[in-house]
């Protein structure tokens, strides 16, 4: 009986989206890309486990996310940025950019980002406004998180001047969705 009841308690924390002996819930794909997870409240790093996950909201919820990252971010050179850029229904409808003294610390491996209705919305609720703009109804919503990565310079001819500019590539971090009910 015992050995039933430990069973059933490990099925539910799983089912419930938690930590399964202190194993995280960040998965990365075959490209490199991590997961991002959703709840109603606040994620904190390392607690996911108390967590109440979900993947699907609707527009009087609160909204955080749990951003994995592949690895530590990394420093970020000069002219490098981290980007949030918010889909919905295979559109972007929004993205918004993390520079200077708001970019990850190097050695993160995760950030957490208030989407909406949390009273500490990132990019002074940019994001829940660009979803007050759907349309009633249900839709996908993806939340993707990248940072510009610089690869070289190229020269640039104006006339009779020739300059150098630098040249960034999109790395992807994380990337998940969700289903939102726009009432």
């Amino acid at each position: 009986m015992k050995r039933y009841i430990f069973v059933s308690e490990v099925c539910v924390a799983v089912a419930a989206g938690g930590m399964l002996f202190g194993k995280s819930l960040k998965k990365v794909d075959n490209k490199g890309i991590a997961n991002i997870v959703f709840a109603s409240s606040a994620i904190e790093k390392g607690k996911e486990s108390s967590a109440q996950l979900k993947t699907s909201f609707t527009s009087g919820d609160k909204i955080f996310a749990r951003c994995y990252f592949p690895k530590a971010v990394g420093n970020f050179k000069n002219g490098e940025t981290c980007h949030i850029h918010l889909w919905v229904d295979g559109k972007v409808i929004w993205n918004g950019e993390y520079t200077g003294r708001a970019l990850p610390e190097p050695s993160w491996d995760q950030i957490q980002v208030y989407i909406r209705n949390t009273g500490d919305d990132d990019f002074r609720g940019a994001i829940s406004n660009a979803l007050d703009t759907v349309s009633s109804g249900s839709h996908e919503v993806q939340v993707v998180v990248l940072r510009d990565k610089f690869m070289k310079y190229k020269k640039v001819i104006k006339g009779n001047s020739v300059t150098k500019e630098p040249v960034y590539q999109p790395v992807y971090l994380s990337k998940g969705t969700f289903t939102y009910t726009a009432e």
